[in-house]
């Protein structure tokens, strides 16, 4: 974990006000896998092109996930035949700041991530009906 520190170090910090100018809730992604050798190389690469979220002195941070899916696995079988206009549903928990977030992605046939969410007290599984609600009206 030391190793991927000191290869962040260089990296222009943001905070998370900073952050939240962003949002990063319409934006396009690429994924990218290599092996955890050639990491440094590629951040090095790339560091005076992105910036760093820092908070409390911590740039490497921990995130619970649980997504949910169709009784007959839908969102799951549409991401792995790369369907556009699909949709995940999760609920995120952000350890270092205990905040959690109900979420709906959707992935667009333009290559696009809108993401949606709302706050939540728990990393609980049981939906409220506030958030039934946000996940038909997101969703559909």
């Amino acid at each position: 974990m030391d190793l991927l520190k000191d290869t962040l170090q260089p990296f222009v910090r943001v905070s998370l006000s900073d952050l939240d100018k962003v949002k990063l809730m319409n934006r396009t992604d690429q994924k990218f896998c290599l092996h955890i050798s050639q990491l440094p190389f590629v951040l090095e690469a790339i560091n005076s092109q992105y910036s760093i979220l820092e908070i409390d002195n911590e740039i490497v941070f921990k995130y619970d996930n649980t997504y949910y899916d169709t009784p007959d696995n839908l969102m799951y079988i549409a991401h792995q035949n790369g369907k556009r206009n699909r949709y995940k549903v999760r609920v995120r928990k952000y350890v270092q700041t205990d905040i959690n977030f109900l979420e709906i992605k959707l992935k667009n046939n333009k290559g696009r991530t809108i993401k949606e969410r709302i706050t939540r007290p728990t990393f609980d599984t049981d939906f409220s009906q506030r958030e039934i609600e946000f996940i038909g009206q997101t969703s559909t």
